[in-house]
C-alpha cells in the first residue's frame, strides 16, 4: 500500500472512540458473561457508497473478503472458513443488524451509520458505529476478554477505510475497474506488513484500557491483553517487528 497508510492506520487507532460493556450472562446461558464492543468512526466517504460496501455481497467481496449468499436462509451469508448468519434488520443507508456464527457461538452485530454531511474536503461523509454483543465461557472471559474482537473490528474498519478512500481516488482517475481478488490481495498484504502490526498493537491496548474502564480488575486485563497479543503475533519471531 502506498506510504502513507501507516499515518491513515494510526489516525484510525487515535480517531475511533471504543467501548465495553460487561454484564452477567442470563440465568439460562451456559456462558458467564455477557460482554460488547462499541467502535466509533468517522467514514470519508459518502454514506451510500459506505452502506453499499458493508451491505452487498459484489463490494463485500472486494474489500471483506469471501462472502457468499446462504442457500435457503433469508438474508443469510457464509464466510467460507469462517462465520456464517444472516441479516435480521436493515434500514438503508442507516441500520443493519445481522446474526454472527462462529465456532458454535451465536452473536449480534449492529452497524448504524448517521445522517452524512460534508468532510473538510468537501467530500461526503459519515460516522459509523459498530456493536458486537456476545457470550463468552469464564475460561474465555479471563484467557482473551473481547479484546481481540475489537481488535478484529478495528482491523475490519480500517480495511473499509482504506477501500472507500482508495476508491475515490481510483474513481476521479476514472481507474477503479481492478478485479475484486486484485484489491483484497493488495489490503491482504498490508495487514501482514509490520506497520499493520503496529496497528493491532496499538487497538489492542486501547481495548484492553476500554475493558478497564468498564470495572473488569487490572490483573483480569492484564491477563486478557497477553492471551490476544500471543493469539496476534505468537507466531512471529519478533511481535515488536524490530
Amino acid at each position: 500500500m502506498p506510504s502513507n497508510e501507516l499515518l491513515n492506520a494510526l489516525d484510525h487507532v487515535d480517531d475511533a472512540a471504543r467501548t465495553v460493556s460487561i454484564e452477567p450472562a442470563p440465568a439460562t446461558s451456559r456462558a458467564a458473561h455477557r460482554a460488547a464492543v462499541l467502535l466509533e468512526t468517522t467514514i470519508h466517504a459518502p454514506a451510500g457508497a459506505v452502506w453499499d460496501a458493508i451491505s452487498t455481497f459484489q463490494q463485500l467481496n472486494r474489500w471483506f473478503g469471501r462472502v457468499l449468499p446462504s442457500e435457503g436462509t433469508a438474508g443469510g451469508y457464509v464466510i467460507p472458513g469462517s462465520a456464517w448468519g444472516a441479516v435480521l434488520a436493515r434500514i438503508p443507508e442507516q441500520h443493519l443488524r445481522m446474526s454472527w456464527n462462529f465456532d458454535d457461538r451465536t452473536s449480534i452485530v449492529d452497524l448504524d451509520l448517521t445522517p452524512p454531511f460534508d468532510d473538510s474536503h468537501g467530500r461526503g461523509a459519515c460516522d459509523l458505529s459498530l456493536s458486537h454483543s456476545s457470550e463468552l465461557s469464564d475460561e474465555d472471559w479471563q484467557s482473551f476478554g473481547v479484546i481481540g474482537v475489537g481488535v478484529a473490528w478495528d482491523l475490519t474498519l480500517l480495511r473499509l477505510k482504506q477501500y472507500l478512500q482508495q476508491g475515490i481516488v481510483e474513481i476521479e482517475k476514472g481507474a477503479f475497474s481492478r478485479p475484486a481478488e486484485s484489491v483484497r490481495a493488495e489490503l491482504d498484504a498490508w495487514t501482514q506488513s509490520r506497520e499493520a502490526h503496529e496497528f493491532m498493537r496499538s487497538c489492542a491496548a486501547r481495548w484492553a484500557t476500554a475493558t478497564l474502564t468498564a470495572g473488569t480488575p487490572a490483573p483480569v486485563v492484564d491477563a486478557q491483553l497477553r492471551g490476544c497479543e500471543e493469539a496476534l503475533f505468537g507466531h512471529l519471531e519478533d511481535p515488536s517487528g524490530s
